[in-house]
C-alpha cells in the first residue's frame, strides 16, 4: 500500500511540475508578444520619455523640469508599480533633470545614467545628494549598449573614455563649453525599427554621426523610424543635410506652449515638410504614444486610444 501511494505521490508531483513548466513557457511567450510603448511626455519647455517594455521593465529618458512627469507616468504604470528600472539623464539642464526630485520621492529607481559632462559642481551634487544608496549610478559612452527583452539601446555620444561607475564628484568633468555638444544621443532598437533620442545635441553632431563609419561599435543607420528632434526644435538642432541623407518617418518635437524660444523654429517645420517627414509636436498634441511589437512593427496610438497597459 506504501509503495503504491509513494508511486502516485511521484506521479503527481510530476504532473505539477510539467504543468507549472507548461504555463510558464506559455506566460512568457505571451509576455514576448505584448508590445512596446514609448511615450513621449507632455511636460511643457523639456523633455523626458517613458519606455515600457512588459510586462515590468520602466526606462526614463530625462524627466523634463519639474513633477509633471508624475502625471506622464501615471497613465502608463499601474498605480502599484513603484519601481523604474532606468533614468537616463541625456545632460545637466533643469529642463531635462528637473523632475527627477519628484521621481525618486514617489518611486524607486534602480539604475541613474548620469551625463559625463557638466558646467557646475552644484548640479551634480544636487541630484546625487537625492539619489538613495540603493541606486547604481553610472556614466556611459559612445560604443556602450544596454540590452533588455526585444530592445537594444546603443549610446553613440559623446565619445569618452571617462569610467564607468559613479564613486565620486570628479567621475564627471567640469566643462565650461557647451553641454548640448554632449548630450547622451541614444538610439533604441527593435528589431528593424530604430528610434533616436537626441537630448539637445546639435546639428553638427548628428552630422558628424551620420559620416562616420561602423567599424568601432554602434553607428547611425540610415533609416530611423522615429527622431526625438533635438533641443525641442530649435533652428541649429538638425542641419539640413542630416535629413538629406537619412530616411524618416517621423519626427517628435518636444515644447512647450508660448515658450520664449520659438521653439519649434519656423525653419525646422519646413525642413520637416519638405522631406515629407510626419511631425508631432507635444505643445499642440499633449503626450505622444508609439506602441512597437517585438518584431518591429509600430505606430502612432492617437490620444483616444490610448490605455494603461497592464492597468
Amino acid at each position: 500500500m506504501d509503495g503504491i501511494r509513494g508511486n502516485f505521490l511521484r506521479v503527481y508531483l510530476v504532473c505539477i511540475i510539467c504543468v507549472f513548466w507548461t504555463l510558464r513557457t506559455i506566460h512568457h511567450f505571451w509576455l514576448s508578444q505584448l508590445p512596446i510603448s514609448i511615450r513621449f511626455c507632455d511636460v511643457g519647455q523639456g523633455d523626458g520619455a517613458h519606455v515600457r517594455i512588459v510586462p515590468d521593465i520602466d526606462i526614463l529618458i530625462d524627466t523634463g523640469p519639474d513633477e509633471k512627469i508624475l502625471e506622464c507616468l501615471g497613465k502608463g504604470m499601474s498605480a502599484s508599480d513603484r519601481e523604474i528600472e532606468l533614468v537616463l539623464l541625456t545632460h545637466f539642464q533643469k529642463d531635462h533633470t528637473g523632475g527627477l526630485k519628484a521621481i525618486l520621492k514617489r518611486y524607486k529607481i534602480a539604475q541613474i545614467i548620469l551625463p559625463p559632462y557638466s558646467d557646475s559642481k552644484r548640479k551634480i551634487e544636487d541630484i546625487l545628494a537625492d539619489i538613495s544608496g540603493e541606486t547604481q549610478v553610472l556614466i556611459l559612452k559612445a560604443n556602450d549598449v544596454l540590452i533588455y527583452p526585444n530592445v537594444r539601446f546603443a549610446i553613440l555620444w559623446p565619445k569618452s573614455t571617462l569610467p564607468m561607475k559613479v564613486s565620486r564628484l570628479e567621475s564627471v568633468t567640469l566643462t565650461s563649453e557647451d553641454l548640448n555638444e554632449r548630450s547622451y544621443v541614444v538610439l533604441m532598437s527593435v528589431d528593424d525599427t530604430n528610434v533616436l533620442f537626441t537630448g539637445d545635441t546639435h546639428g553638427d553632431i548628428l552630422d558628424r554621426l551620420r559620416n562616420s563609419t561602423c567599424h568601432d561599435g554602434p553607428c547611425l543607420p540610415y533609416m530611423i523610424s522615429i527622431l526625438k528632434v533635438p533641443h525641442h526644435g530649435a533652428k541649429n538642432g538638425v542641419s539640413r543635410s542630416f535629413y538629406d541623407q537619412t530616411s524618416i518617418s517621423m519626427a517628435v518635437v518636444s515644447a512647450g506652449k508660448d515658450n520664449t524660444f520659438g521653439h519649434p523654429s519656423r525653419l525646422l517645420i519646413d525642413t520637416l515638410d519638405a522631406h515629407k517627414i510626419v511631425t508631432l509636436v507635444t505643445r499642440d498634441i499633449g503626450d505622444i504614444w508609439i506602441s512597437i511589437s517585438k518584431d518591429g512593427h509600430w505606430e502612432y496610438q492617437p490620444r483616444s486610444a490610448f490605455l494603461k497597459m497592464l492597468d
